[in-house]
């Protein structure tokens, strides 16, 4: 072929970087690997909710001690992460939850301090 013809190679394809935030809780299955997290209390915080389950979505709730829904969460789909906002929050124990799979394997526990 004439000299300047020739293709450039193909470019590298660089995978984004997962998402950061204060905690991480990871779906796999119906499963959060996380039972626990903690996190500051009386200022706003980030959950990235790792989703590890193709095909499947998850969300994560905040209920509080009296049973109101303090953080109501958009859910994520198949595999990918988002990270979520949550509002400042008084010191105390949470429940957080996945709202479309509220079984025990899905439920756990944060500390706000």
């Amino acid at each position: 072929p004439p000299a300047g013809s020739a293709s450039p190679p193909p470019a590298a394809v660089s995978a984004a970087p997962p998402p950061t935030g204060d905690v991480t809780v990871t779906a796999q299955g119906i499963k959060f690997l996380e039972k626990t997290f903690t996190a500051p209390a009386d200022k706003p915080f980030t959950i990235v909710l790792d989703n590890q389950a193709a095909g499947i979505a998850h969300d994560i709730d905040l209920i509080d001690a009296s049973g109101a829904k303090v953080a109501d969460n958009k859910p994520v789909v198949g595999v990918s992460a988002v990270v979520y906002d949550i509002g400042a929050l008084p010191a105390g124990t949470y429940t957080y939850i996945c709202s479309l799979h509220p079984i025990p394997d899905m439920t756990g526990t944060a500390t706000l301090k």
